[in-house]
């Protein structure tokens, strides 16, 4: 009897270990949550894909306490590309950038389960509760958000290998998050085009003004 409760028990710690465990761990834990509740994948042809948690505790907002949904999500990116990317276009269907104070950096999360993140992976390394501060990372940070708060851009400087994480607004879903392709240190085949048309006008100016 007293194996079986001991064998029961240990089942029950394991269980309660894996369910914690986080499926993105380049998030830190924050809240409710101990990763990402969602993981933006740059690929190595610079699309991106995006994956959600879907065990417990990172299947809910970081702000949810027991009987209290909340309504803001951790965002990993993972750049599995060969050059580095500084900006991700972000659209979403919810004002997913209608930021509330409360952001993952907001410093306002240290009595709950997992406290907040290290203040050295918030912007300038000090937790604030400035919008959007409050929701950008070390690694990220917000532009050109829309009148609606519907669509942004991420601006980071994430070498190949490497993550950063920020978080937004609402009890997100993934097919409420679309990332758009990514910009990177590398211009793109279209802009490499247009630099070869203007060196090879370059080149016929120089031609003319000898031949002259």
């Amino acid at each position: 009897m007293k194996l079986a409760l001991l064998t029961a028990s240990i089942l029950v710690i394991v269980g309660t270990l894996a369910s914690a465990a986080p499926m993105f761990p380049q998030c830190p834990p924050v809240g409710a949550n101990t990763g990402c509740e969602f993981l933006i994948t740059v690929n190595a042809d610079g699309t991106t894909t995006l994956t959600a948690d879907s065990n417990p505790p990172n299947n809910v907002p970081y702000d949810s306490t027991p009987g209290v949904p909340g309504d803001d999500v951790l965002v990993g990116v993972l750049n599995n590309s060969s050059t580095t990317v500084t900006s991700l276009p972000l659209m979403s269907n919810t004002n997913a950038f209608g930021f509330e104070n409360d952001g993952g950096c907001s410093g306002t999360f240290g009595s709950s389960t997992n406290g907040n993140p290290p203040a050295a992976q918030c912007q300038g390394g000090a937790f604030t509760t400035k919008d959007p501060t409050d929701y950008e990372s070390a690694g990220a940070t917000f532009g050109n958000i829309n009148s609606g708060l519907t669509a942004a851009t991420v601006f980071l400087s994430l070498a190949p290998g490497q993550s950063t994480w920020f978080s937004l607004e609402g009890a997100l879903t993934a097919s409420n998050i679309t990332p758009g392709p990514v910009g990177s240190g590398v211009p793109e085949p279209a802009s490499i085009a247009l630099i070869g048309i203007g060196l090879c006008g370059l080149g016929l100016l120089r031609r003319t003004r000898k031949s002259q």
